[in-house]
């Protein structure tokens, strides 16, 4: 029951977390600008995430946020930071694509970010706050592009006034030969990569694709559960236009692992729903939402709420998250209640 509560305590974890990015744009767009970013991230990006920004504009979820930032201890210091660095992301940022190597490659990461920057005053505001910190901006010359860094770990880049990169030293260099044309090794080379990215929901607000490395799959060795040590590939997407839309999938090794770990699923989401403590939160319809399906040798997790059932959700996390208990964790221990935040056994 702790791990079929987790996995809504996880839903509502992406709720909060991204709940900035909802809303609606030009669906062909957004496929064009996904394409453009992985023509320009490394050929051995094993993991992807995507935030569409432009789908929380006009939306009731981004008029939160708005009203968060516009409290009086945040809008000064707020006001403040687009003034000195000439650049709102409410505003200027549109969307943001983030690759990751293997784990073992650990310094590494591309990250590309489109909007509206104006390169100048953005280099001068990270110099200043650098030396408040006592750190000093580096300069360095690279094909005709300038990269900066303060840290030695995060460099950045501006490829024209709409494209910002952001990476560790090796990837910001592949980066923009990638974008001169000096390299053709990009992401859309990697074929298994690629055949995740077209199995996903990249019309929606946050997606993410990738692989898990055997690196990882070693740590698992550790786990009882056969059929998790199994897993191969996961993906999967989250959109708020119409409330929560949750897509996830986790590519296993058989037929017959996806089916043992969906049974076992949907019996703790059916013992989840009938302990007193989520009825007594009202959580109950929540439960119900969240269908989990086998299709082959892939698990799915499936979840849709409207925007009502989005706002009694956080409502009632977050009353329990203020709730004391006497086992350590929400909801307590013993009482067979929601899950203190512990990973599953």
């Amino acid at each position: 029951m702790r791990r079929a509560a987790g996995v809504l305590l996880g839903i509502a974890v992406v709720v909060v977390g991204a709940a900035g990015f909802a809303g609606c744009s030009s669906c062909a767009r957004r496929a064009e600008v996904a394409r453009e970013d992985l023509a320009l991230l490394p050929k051995d990006t094993n993991l992807l995430v995507a935030i569409n920004v432009r789908r929380a504009r006009d939306t009731a979820v981004w008029r939160k946020l708005l009203d968060l930032r516009d409290q009086p201890e945040m809008k000064t210091r707020f006001d403040e930071f687009v003034a000195s660095c000439g650049f709102d992301p409410f505003q200027q940022l549109e969307s943001a694509t983030f690759a990751f190597p293997p784990p073992e490659t650990e310094a590494e990461f591309g990250g590309i970010l489109r909007g509206t920057f104006d390169e100048q005053k953005l280099v001068a505001c990270t110099k200043e706050e650098g030396q408040k910190k006592g750190r000093e901006l580096r300069i360095e010359e690279y094909e005709g592009k300038k990269l900066y860094t303060d840290t030695g770990q995060v460099v950045g880049a501006f490829l024209d006034g709409k494209t910002l990169v952001l990476g560790g030293p090796g990837w910001t260099r592949k980066i923009v030969d990638l974008a001169a044309g000096r390299t053709k090794e990009s992401a859309q080379g990697n074929a298994v990569l690629m055949e995740l990215v077209k199995k996903t929901r990249t019309g929606d607000a946050v997606w993410a694709a990738g692989s898990v490395p055997e690196t990882v799959r070693r740590r698992f060795e550790s786990l009882s559960d056969e059929a998790v040590k199994s897993m191969k590939n996961v993906r999967g997407s989250v959109d708020f236009a119409a409330g929560l839309e949750l897509a996830a999938a986790f590519e296993l090794g058989s037929d017959a692992h996806a089916k043992e770990l969906t049974e076992k699923l949907q019996k703790q989401l059916g013992e989840a729903k009938k302990s007193p403590d989520t009825m007594m939160l009202g959580l109950s319809s929540m439960i119900d939402a969240v269908k989990v399906s086998a299709d082959g040798a892939t698990l799915k997790i499936d979840v849709k709420y409207n925007q009502a059932q989005v706002d009694q959700l956080v409502e009632r996390l977050q009353g329990a998250l203020k709730k004391p208990t006497a086992g350590g964790g929400l909801g307590g221990g013993g009482g067979g209640g929601l899950p203190s935040l512990q990973p599953p056994q």
